[in-house]
C-alpha cells in the first residue's frame, strides 16, 4: 500500500501535467479578463467626464443682441 507522501507526489504529477496541456486556455482566459477590465475603466472614465458638446456650448461667450 503506497504511503500518502507518494500518492500526494501522483496527484502533483498529474495536476502539473494537465497544466501543461490547457495553457492556452489560461492565457486567453487571463487576456479576456484585461480587455474586460480595459473596457469597464473607459466606460466609466466617459460616464464621469460631461460630452465634449456640453463643454463646448459652456465656453462659448453669449452675444451681445441676446444679452
Amino acid at each position: 500500500m503506497p504511503n500518502s507522501r507518494s500518492r500526494a507526489r501522483r496527484r502533483w504529477i498529474s495536476r502539473k501535467r494537465s497544466f501543461r496541456r490547457r495553457w492556452p486556455v489560461y492565457v486567453m482566459l487571463l487576456i479576456f479578463c484585461a480587455t474586460a477590465l480595459a473596457i469597464v475603466v473607459l466606460v466609466l472614465i466617459d460616464i464621469e467626464t460631461p460630452p465634449r458638446a456640453a463643454q463646448a456650448q459652456q465656453r462659448r461667450p453669449v452675444p451681445a443682441a441676446i444679452r
